[in-house]
């Protein structure tokens, strides 16, 4: 501030905190707009996956349908690896589909968290724990997951 009067170096101050802030403004306003767990939902494909054998096994139709029952509970599920997102919070994001759910409600897309890597287009058969109504911040919500899965074929 050598050179500027008292009211000058004030001035740059209050310039560089108005920039700071609008910049955090605007990094707040992206993460509100963010399309969050909807934007990430991957479009249908027209895959036809045979249902997983055993008890607790269920296509990703049924899955979203008794979501409520089954919460808290393990179960089974074969889909097509459609999309994949690795080391999030700890955890590979893995996106399944095996024709079956209703792309107008997004029930024909269910993510799956699990520490394997399976392959994109890859066909896997994963057991994992039901849980609903997940809310992880930055508008990341998800009705359904099956979570700490691993892959059983």
């Amino acid at each position: 501030s050598e050179g500027l009067t008292d009211s000058e170096a004030t001035d740059g101050k209050e310039d560089m905190f108005a920039n700071a802030l609008e910049g955090e403004q605007e990094k707040e306003h992206k993460m509100e707009t963010s399309a969050g767990s909807e934007g990430s939902v991957t479009p249908f494909k027209d895959e036809k996956v045979e249902k997983a054998t055993g008890d607790n096994a269920y296509t990703i139709e049924e899955l979203f349908a008794k979501r409520e029952e089954l919460n808290g509970k393990t179960v089974k599920v074969r889909g097509k690896v459609v999309k994949i997102n690795m080391q999030i919070m700890g955890r590979n994001w893995v996106h399944l589909q095996d024709g079956t759910g209703n792309p107008m409600n997004n029930s024909h897309d269910l993510v799956v968290t699990t520490l394997a890597e399976p392959k994109e287009d890859s066909v896997v058969t994963m057991q994992g724990k039901v849980a609903i109504n997940q809310d992880f911040g930055y508008s990341y919500k998800y009705d359904l997951l099956i979570e700490q899965a691993e892959i059983t074929q």
